[in-house]
């Protein structure tokens, strides 16, 4: 790919020298017809035929743009769905109470008992005009919780909420590498960020935590979060603390990290939606 840009870059330069040396000697064989430095009528003619293989340079110039390959596309969280999905639509998504929601998140160490109140995220469902008998799709219910965790003073001990298709910059990555550590009970120091040129843009963190030292490079795109930063930043605090694997949920363009077993992942799923799959391991079998 590189040695084909080279290529292209390389020949749409030509062709635009091309254009100007044609339009410069246009102009001045038309310039002497009007000075009458030689006859009017073929002055007229080179210039007109100088001016129109500057045309033709500028025309091949725009091609070698258009033939440039497009920009590689955003790494998604998530595998696109499946091409006939269209033709073969989802169930109904399944309706809980706040009570069962809270209780399956709970039990699969999502949240800490009492740690959201259940009439709390009702009147959150009600305020959004989802629901006025506390009962929901696990797609409101995640975004009510997410709406309640971000008004808090501290943040959930077990969770943490993202949001993707939204502006990405270095505070937003940091806040994901903190949300990794604190889910690991850990502290991250030497944090920095490098970023190089084009779009999407190569990007490279480091960072040392309890005595290790994380080097990670990734693609970093300016409205999505990086699909390939969130699976080795996994790996890397689970290695350290040999807790519970990661998991992240996806409801559209919200993201809930957590953590929890295989088993208790598989439970979750199929307690808030047995025709969906919320959410998945993030770093299998590390």
């Amino acid at each position: 790919m590189k040695n084909w840009n080279v290529v292209n870059i390389t020949a749409s330069i030509a062709w635009i020298i091309a254009a100007l040396v044609s339009a410069n000697a246009g102009l001045a064989a038309i310039t002497a017809a009007l000075n009458s430095q030689m006859n009017s009528a073929s002055g007229f003619a080179m210039g007109a035929a100088f001016a129109t293989v500057a045309l033709f340079a500028l025309w091949q110039a725009l091609r070698q743009k258009l033939r440039a390959p497009s920009p590689a596309q955003a790494t998604p969280l998530w595998p696109a769905p499946a091409a006939d999905a269209a033709l073969h639509p989802a169930p109904p998504m399944r309706t809980l109470s706040v009570d069962e929601a809270l209780a399956a998140l709970q039990a699969a160490g999502v949240l800490r008992p009492h740690e959201i109140d259940a009439g709390e995220l009702a009147a959150v469902l009600a305020g959004e005009g989802v629901s006025d008998d506390g009962s929901a799709d696990s797609y409101d219910i995640a975004h009510a919780l997410a709406a309640l965790a971000e008004r808090r003073t501290t943040p959930l001990s077990r969770v943490a909420v993202f949001h993707d298709q939204v502006e990405m910059d270095e505070t937003a990555l940091s806040a994901i590498v903190h949300a990794f550590a604190r889910l690991s009970v850990a502290e991250v120091a030497q944090l920095q960020f490098r970023f190089g040129t084009g779009k999407p843009r190569a990007a490279h963190v480091s960072f040392t935590s309890a005595g290790r030292r994380c080097d990670l490079d990734f693609t970093f795109h300016a409205k999505n979060l990086p699909g390939d930063f969130f699976g080795p930043l996994a790996r890397f605090f689970q290695q350290a603390d040999h807790g519970p694997p990661f998991a992240l949920g996806g409801f559209d363009n919200l993201v809930l990290l957590t953590r929890m077993t295989d088993e208790q992942l598989e439970t979750l799923n199929a307690t808030l939606d047995p025709g969906m799959t919320w959410f998945e391991p993030l770093a299998p079998g590390a």
